[in-house]
């Protein structure tokens, strides 16, 4: 088995939670079917696990991914996500909220295994620590190549995430704009901005909501 420190303070990014966390993954299994439209990506929460599913049909997860900066999508304007940042401070603040995560990395024939741990490299403070295990038979052949689960999530919590998520609801009204994405006009989404789906930020000022397409809004990490 081998083991990954990661240098992230657990003081990093203090205003996130566990939304922001599951924003960051859904955005990387959804900019992986943008690039390659095979590689589809799904979600799915089981209440009586409390266990949260995010899955890609053809991804494998590199160990090089852990190392911050590490993107293929930086002058990729087509994606959302710049910064090769996400995943690693999503596993951290998911984490720091008493969430579990495996990641069952079968196109590597690899789980992973997150948590935080009192570190002697950095003076006891709290780091996340990737385990990785090689795994040389699975009882069966999954549905994709990886799946990130995370556990101890409450109903709640999922409601409250499918709030800030258009892609995981099931009466979104709009109208379409070629080239430009959407606008929604359902009463609740006024003033709210998102880009593919995903929740940015909120504008008293404007009359409708907008789905923005990604290359027409450029994101910080904060959004």
């Amino acid at each position: 088995m081998r083991r990954y420190e990661l240098p992230i303070s657990t003081n990093y990014v203090p205003d996130w939670g566990y939304i922001e966390a599951f924003r960051e993954l859904f955005q990387n299994a959804l900019d992986n079917e943008i690039v390659n439209p095979e590689n589809k990506m799904s979600f799915s929460f089981d209440s009586e696990k409390g266990e949260v599913s995010i899955t890609n049909k053809t991804s494998i997860l590199e160990v090089g991914t852990l190392l911050l900066g590490s993107t293929t999508k930086a002058d990729d304007e087509s994606t959302i996500g710049k910064h090769g940042e996400g995943y690693k401070i999503a596993f951290m603040v998911l984490l720091r909220e008493g969430k579990t995560i495996k990641v069952y990395n079968y196109g590597n024939k690899e789980i992973w295994k997150a948590r935080l741990v009192k570190s002697k490299r950095y003076n006891g403070n709290l780091v996340p620590v990737i385990s990785v295990e090689r795994v040389a038979f699975w009882k069966a052949i999954p549905d994709n190549d990886l799946t990130i689960t995370v556990g101890n999530v409450t109903q709640d919590e999922y409601d409250k995430m499918v709030e800030k998520n258009l892609n995981l609801q099931e009466d979104v009204e709009y109208f379409e704009v070629p080239n430009f994405g959407k606008i929604l006009t359902n009463e609740k989404e006024k003033g709210n901005i998102y880009v593919k789906g995903l929740f940015v930020c909120r504008n008293e000022k404007i009359t409708y909501g907008y789905d923005f397409e990604p290359r027409l809004i450029e994101l910080d990490r904060d959004r």
